[in-house]
């Protein structure tokens, strides 16, 4: 190779290294599960660091996030977005889900697009779990269902507590191997 290609591959290497590209931010719909929710409330109150990255499938039912350790806080990988859409993607696979993941939120921000967020959207600090609920159904991120009782208090019985299950199953809260466990335990009493 003669020194100008050599120059040009160097020049171009040191650009993508200091490239600051991030995953695809992600855009549309999307309803997330009560466990995704609940996730969400994990990350942004995370004791032992900083939320960094969360990022979602479309499906809503699956995420990863990853947030930067306190002793780590100056000087954390910010290319640890690609493992972590990677993860997600991966656990919607092996539960028979296609498609990727992708960014939600970066730090305390949403930056998933959809028909009410047409811009980031800062997420406010110190919410308790039923606030970060509501303030994700007020931004059509989380169905209103999702604050409601999954069966009966006053009558619980068996339809009823199988309903239940069959609604946590259906917001993603549970896994379906989950489901058909806790269904055959109710059964089998």
């Amino acid at each position: 190779m003669n020194k100008i290609t050599v120059y040009l591959l160097l020049i171009f290497s040191l650009f993508l290294l200091n490239n600051k590209a991030h995953a695809k931010n992600g855009s549309g719909e999307v309803n997330l599960s009560i466990r995704t929710a609940s996730a969400l409330y994990s990350y942004l109150n995370h004791k032992k660091g900083r939320p960094m990255f969360f990022a979602i499938h479309p499906s809503g039912n699956f995420y990863s996030y990853w947030y930067c350790p306190y002793e780590y806080a100056s000087g954390c990988d910010m290319t640890a977005w690609r493992e972590l859409v990677g993860n997600c993607t991966d656990w919607a696979k092996e539960e028979n889900v296609e498609g990727d993941c992708f960014m939600f939120a970066r730090k305390s921000t949403i930056v998933w697009k959809n028909s009410v967020n047409k811009k980031k959207l800062k997420i406010p600090k110190k919410l308790k779990e039923d606030q970060l609920k509501q303030f994700l159904i007020d931004n059509k991120f989380l169905s209103a269902e999702a604050n409601t009782p999954t069966y009966n208090i006053e009558n619980p019985d068996l339809l009823e507590k199988i309903k239940g299950l069959q609604k946590l199953y259906d917001q993603g809260a549970i896994t379906k191997k989950d489901f058909e466990k806790a269904k055959k335990k109710l059964l089998n009493k």
